[in-house]
């Protein structure tokens, strides 16, 4: 398996998870790295994990490209924010 990079092209990254329908998973990265991008109008909570409740994340990089707002300031640019 290799490394995944979600800059490609024109469309900004969701994060996995909603305010409402949280990751309550596992998820093993096997010490992989994701790097994701975020467009104008960005959630303030914004990551590979967007919202997470009793999650399982190990083993895994993530980055992020291209943050970019609206006038909402993105407070979080990373793997985790819950």
């Amino acid at each position: 398996m290799e490394d995944v990079d979600l800059t490609e092209g024109n469309a900004a990254w969701t994060g996995i998870g909603t305010t409402s329908n949280m990751f309550k998973g596992t998820y093993i990265g096997n010490g992989h790295s994701v790097k994701v991008k975020y467009g104008k109008g960005a959630d303030s909570n914004v990551g590979l994990f967007s919202y997470v409740d009793g999650a399982t994340i190990n083993s895994l990089v993530v980055s992020c490209d291209g943050v970019d707002n609206t006038g909402a300031e993105i407070k979080y640019c990373g793997g985790i924010v819950s």
